[in-house]
């Protein structure tokens, strides 16, 4: 049985995205160890691959080994020993930047989200990978709607004044917003729930009815869960790489708004041109459809 090792990039989303892939390499008949620091607790809702910590990664006794590369020292080096058996995914390549592309090697395509770039490159369905692993309903709290308002760099966050107005759009279209956010951000959103666990976190947003957030893992949680997913970011083109892949929208400010270098007015006040009620207006299209 051939064995295959993938290396997403260090982001959580990064793994949720390339179990299209280990999906894609189990139901070959390969064994499939996806090495990550962030996946473990989900371990349960993909048991078609086997998830380890990123350091416990060796060459040995792979037959293919696929690395998403983030330019990080751990992937240089192993670009660097320029093995046969190594396939690496670039999101971008530069050639002053990266070694030159090898035939088994793949530049992804910005125009279209990652999730596609991955079912692509291994000639596979765009799939649904991750079940439930405990009798749970897809979407049976259909108006319960997340709003996921946090991610790992501030410059993507959308403000909380803001995110309140969406909430109360949202309350008084007949939903149930809820904030949901990780155990040490509650501090600024104490109304989000507490839960033992991520694999628990994932279980409610599995059973709601979908999410609104910025830019960062729960919304590619969500997707892979086929619920409705609007991301709120600063840039369409962008976003047309990082998107969620399936059944995601985006709300983002018009592209007339400057962004010429020395004012870069859309990047650096985008918030301002992206209102609660575009954003709710945006979301209930991808609901209803």
């Amino acid at each position: 049985m051939p064995k295959v090792a993938l290396l997403p990039a260090r982001g959580l989303g990064d793994a949720l995205i390339m179990m299209i892939g280990a999906h894609h390499f189990f139901l070959k008949g390969d064994e499939v160890t996806l090495f990550h620091d962030q996946i473990q607790a989900l371990a349960p809702w993909c048991p078609f691959a086997t998830i380890r910590p990123r350091s416990s990664f060796t060459k040995e006794p792979f037959d293919e080994i696929i690395l998403q590369n983030d330019n990080k020292p751990p992937s240089k080096a192993l670009i660097a020993e320029n093995l046969p058996n190594l396939r690496i995914l670039y999101a971008s390549h530069k050639p002053k930047k990266h070694p030159p592309l090898r035939p088994q090697d793949v530049l992804f395509d910005p125009t279209r989200p990652m999730g596609e770039n991955i079912a692509c490159t291994f000639n596979c369905p765009l799939a649904y990978p991750l079940k439930s692993p405990t009798p749970l309903t897809k979407g049976r709290f259909s108006k319960r709607i997340i709003i996921h308002p946090t991610s790992a760099l501030p410059q993507k966050d959308y403000p909380r004044s803001q995110w309140l107005k969406v909430i109360k759009h949202l309350k008084l279209k007949g939903f149930e917003p809820t904030f949901m956010v990780a155990p040490s951000e509650r501090a600024h959103f104490p109304e989000s729930p507490e839960f033992p666990s991520f694999s628990d976190a994932a279980a409610f947003l599995y059973e709601s009815g979908g999410l609104i957030g910025v830019d960062s893992s729960l919304g590619h949680l969500a997707s892979l869960f086929e619920r409705p997913v609007l991301t709120v970011a600063s840039c369409q083109k962008h976003m047309a790489l990082w998107r969620p892949a399936w059944g995601g929208s985006l709300a983002t400010p018009p592209r007339i708004i400057p962004n010429i270098k020395g004012l870069r007015l859309r990047e650096r006040h985008w918030t301002r041109f992206v209102t609660p009620s575009k954003i709710v207006n945006k979301f209930l299209k991808s609901y209803y459809n």
